[in-house]
């Protein structure tokens, strides 16, 4: 009998993707960066700076959803694969082959209808995971290679050394690199095993802490309050100080911990709320097609800013944050549609290929394995 899933758990994963779509449909209105997307001048936004403009100020915030949506879309995640001793191989070449798949099938659909696409840009796409193009992608399937590893680490160390091994990394990653990002070599994936000890620590010596609502409630409030006034508050200070005019994002980052502590208090009111429901858990069952479809690279590149493009030439940006939010519920709706209808029809066939893939390179594997162990 399939263990029903709590759809609390699962409609925690839905608010956290449409965190993110929010904040990615934003990026397409701005020039974050030269590789980002196309969008030309006239219908750019430039954020991050001193404003007295209440739209800019709501914009500057969605760009910073998505560091709260990837916390609460990762720390589900960590909290049951540190309960399990073998990670599902088959499960993880699944995950590669459908995002290999679907970078495919969105690239040959965009080069029918546009033949602009740089040739870089077509070489990224055919080796999405190589290249990172979905970076939460590339690095929780080096964390479901991993976590084996990091659970035999967990449960050989004793709570003291498993606490310090936290300080440790907290000092660094929430400390050092929260002053100063990129000291000591953090990246994504550095992060990732950073939450993962941590969520362990707290899940195996902390489980009074994780279960209280009144504690949960509490730090709920009290960061939930940081990240909201987070942005004014910058705004205010970088009018006075000009060293700050245009640093509002400046600590909106991954290494700051009232996100993950955040994500975390929410995660654990929600966990021990046990719901059932079938659309939640039917939507939740997506949502990683959500995020490999409304975050590909061409798609994002070449034609998510184009929404912006319709907005400016037929009503203007006078209400640009009430468009820029209907306009994420449209795509995220949409992603959603195509999520369920990918999962049921291409999945289906792509899965039953890599299976036989995969059962193959296990074989070879073992064989090669096997001669290597016999090496003295």
């Amino acid at each position: 009998m399939t263990k029903e899933r709590n759809s609390s758990i699962e409609l925690f994963k839905i608010i956290g993707m449409l965190l993110i779509v929010v904040s990615h449909l934003t990026q397409s209105l701005i020039i974050d960066s030269p590789t980002a997307n196309l969008i030309p001048q006239i219908y750019s936004i430039e954020i991050g700076n001193t404003t007295t403009s209440i739209n800019l100020i709501i914009l500057t915030f969605f760009r910073t959803l998505g560091l709260l949506g990837n916390y609460i879309f990762l720390i589900p995640s960590c909290w049951f694969l540190i309960e399990k001793q073998k990670n599902n191989k088959a499960k993880i070449a699944s995950l590669i082959g459908n995002q290999w798949v679907i970078s495919i099938l969105i690239l040959s659909v965009c080069i029918l209808l546009t033949r602009s696409i740089a040739n870089r840009d077509i070489l990224l796409s055919m080796l999405p995971l190589t290249f990172g193009n979905n970076w939460y992608i590339t690095a929780y399937v080096l964390l479901l290679f991993c976590y084996p590893i990091f659970n035999i680490i967990i449960n050989h160390l004793d709570k003291k050394q498993l606490l310090e091994l936290n300080i440790f990394l907290i000092i660094v990653y929430f400390g050092i690199n929260f002053i100063k990002f990129n000291l000591l070599f953090i990246n994504e994936f550095s992060l990732f095993i950073v939450i993962y000890f941590l969520i362990a620590y707290i899940k195996k010596y902390l489980q009074n802490f994780a279960n209280n609502k009144r504690i949960n409630i509490l730090i709920f409030i009290f960061c939930g309050l940081l990240f909201l006034l987070n942005i004014p508050i910058m705004n205010f200070i970088s009018m006075h100080i000009s060293f700050f005019h245009n640093k509002l994002l400046r600590f909106s980052t991954s290494t700051n911990i009232v996100y993950f502590l955040l994500a975390m208090s929410l995660f654990n009111l929600l966990r021990n709320k046990k719901t059932y429901s079938f659309l939640i858990n039917m939507i939740s069952s997506v949502t990683l097609y959500i995020y490999l479809f409304h975050e590909n690279l061409i798609f994002k590149k070449y034609f998510r800013w184009k929404f912006f493009e319709f907005i400016y030439n037929n009503y203007g940006y006078k209400h640009i944050v009430l468009y820029t939010l209907l306009g994420s519920l449209l795509l995220f709706f949409i992603s959603i549609i195509i999520g369920i209808i990918y999962k049921n029809t291409i999945k289906r066939i792509v899965d039953t290929i890599i299976n036989k893939i995969y059962i193959n390179i296990c074989k070879i594997y073992n064989k090669i394995s096997l001669e290597i162990l016999k090496i003295n």
